[in-house]
């Protein structure tokens, strides 16, 4: 027959176990990405580094943008260099943008290079200047970027 204690330990392990596969906290994110004075729309937004892609987000018609971490609304605290790519003739974004074309945007590997509407520097992570911390503070996690 089962002990106390083992029906006991098991019903702890399946307490503390109860959302294990959740992954990090994702704290809300936003912000407007401008361009020259003027918003820039339906431009690819990623936050990350070199190393991984964390979140994604894609700007509207007034250049604002929600982040996105693997298809859940948010994105874990800390910081991050952020890129912004917006090529030529780049149509309405519908939805967020997928993990892959994100990534390739943002190491823009491209062999036929787009034209871009802002300037290059902002499309890679070796060569980006922003960045953006985040924090458990909602209100303190929106991000304006005026390119230049």
């Amino acid at each position: 027959m089962y002990s106390v204690r083992l029906l006991a330990g098991l019903l702890v392990t399946l307490l503390l176990c109860t959302g294990c596969d959740q992954g990090p906290t994702l704290y809300p994110a936003t912000g407007t990405v401008t361009y020259e004075g003027k918003p820039v729309t339906n431009a690819a937004i990623v936050f990350g580094s070199q190393e991984a892609q964390v979140a994604t987000g894609g700007t509207d018609a007034s250049g604002k943008f929600t982040l996105v971490t693997q298809g859940k609304p948010g994105i874990p605290k800390g910081t991050y260099q952020v890129t912004v790519y917006k090529a030529a003739g780049t149509t309405e974004m519908s939805g967020t943008p997928s993990a892959e074309d994100m990534k390739n945007a943002a190491t823009s590997g491209s062999p036929t290079k787009p034209k871009l509407e802002i300037p290059p520097k902002y499309a890679a992570f070796k060569t980006t200047d922003l960045s953006a911390t985040v924090t458990e503070d909602a209100a303190k996690n929106v991000f304006n970027f005026e390119l230049k």
